[in-house]
């Protein structure tokens, strides 16, 4: 049963071109190994983003090894003691929230990976700079959510409400620009693009690089060297990219959202861990809850 569940897994990964350099399902009974599967970096380019923003849906963690390949693992049973063994109910669940929510970004990004199979490499790839993006960014505070209403006059009409119903989704937004030339008669209008904030939420980059990905746009930083910068390539059909934008937002950020609440509770949390007895409870054995139930549903978010 254990080799059957291990080949089964390997064979979901290796449908969607991802290299598994190493896998632990953590099914064997009485075992005490964390479940994770490592994905060399090399599977295609621009891979880590779509890893990270999956284990985001699933509730999984997702970090660099020291090869700098990607490492997914079930964070529950790394906060918990050795001693306990999970049931392996809750760890079958885990696993196939983790491969239904692969499911969802690596159809998505089909095209994406087509482009790439003509040739058609991505100019910047989130992996490479995360280090050192993350390290200048975090030294700054997380930004307070800003309603569509305080700024929403200063946009482009033409897409006034792509760009709210993007902050609706958890997009947040910092500029954009139609590239409508009758919205610009003075002069020669940028590419159409999208800059959103990464101070929106902890770990949100590789989320707006997927974003991008999926709605065929070009993912790169910023002019300023931080903040996701999304742009339409050269030859789209400008309203067309704006709907398929919409479309993929509308997808991915309902699956994003309890990751986006939860990371920003524990943000905060962090900020107020000051006495000593609220550090001694941060340190206390977890409680293992059994969310074998939450399942990932087509492609309209998380039960």
């Amino acid at each position: 049963m254990f080799m059957n569940r291990s080949r089964h897994f390997n064979k979901v990964f290796r449908k969607f071109g991802l290299l598994v350099s190493d896998i632990h399902i953590g099914l064997e009974d009485g075992s005490l190994e964390i479940p994770s599967v490592t994905i060399d970096r090399t599977s295609y380019p621009g891979v880590e983003a779509h890893l990270f923003t999956v284990a985001a849906i699933a509730n999984w963690r997702a970090q660099f090894n020291p090869e700098y390949n990607i490492l997914l693992s079930f964070p529950e049973i790394t906060r918990c003691s050795q001693e306990r063994t999970t049931p392996n109910h809750i760890l079958i669940a885990t696993w196939q929230r983790l491969t239904d929510a692969l499911t969802v970004i690596a159809d998505r990004v089909k095209s994406y990976r087509r482009m790439i199979d003509r040739g058609m490499y991505p100019s910047i790839v989130w992996g490479h700079h995360a280090s050192e993006w993350h390290r200048e960014l975090w030294e700054s505070c997380l930004h307070e959510y800003v309603p569509p209403s305080e700024f929403i006059d200063y946009v482009d009409r033409s897409i006034r409400n792509h760009i709210i119903e993007l902050n609706e989704l958890g997009f947040a937004t910092i500029e954009s620009c139609s590239g409508l030339k009758w919205e610009h008669p003075d002069r020669e209008p940028y590419r159409p693009y999208v800059m959103f904030d990464e101070r929106s939420y902890p770990g949100s980059t590789p989320h707006f690089f997927t974003l991008g990905d999926m709605a065929g746009w070009e993912s790169v930083y910023a002019p300023h060297g931080f903040d996701a910068y999304i742009r339409v390539y050269d030859g789209d059909h400008i309203e067309s990219a704006w709907e398929r934008l919409v479309r993929v937002a509308r997808i991915l950020g309902p699956l994003l959202k309890d990751y986006r609440h939860f990371s920003r509770q524990m943000y905060h949390s962090k900020k107020h861990l000051e006495s000593p007895e609220e550090q001694e409870r941060e340190r206390m054995p977890c409680v293992l809850v059994d969310d074998s139930q939450r399942k990932i549903h087509d492609l309209s978010g998380i039960q």
